[in-house]
């Protein structure tokens, strides 16, 4: 059974809500998925509050994502 990630459903969500599916669905999903996982699990062993914790994964989820192509 594969293992459901958040983040992964939050920023495809947010593709597709912002018509921006098409142009960013791909492989940096899934990178850009764990990386935010990984960052929020890390802040939590670091002794950060879930809150915090879970600020910090969603600011590198959506870190310089989606910038309109010049």
């Amino acid at each position: 059974m594969k293992e459901m990630n958040y983040y992964k459903l939050y920023l495809e969500k947010f593709l597709l809500d912002n018509d921006l599916a098409k142009r960013y669905m791909d492989n940096s999903v899934e990178a850009r998925a764990k990386q935010a996982s990984e960052c929020y699990e890390q802040m939590r062993r670091n002794g950060f509050t879930v809150e915090q914790a879970q600020e910090l994964a969603m600011s590198e989820l959506m870190q310089e994502t989606f910038l309109p192509e010049a």
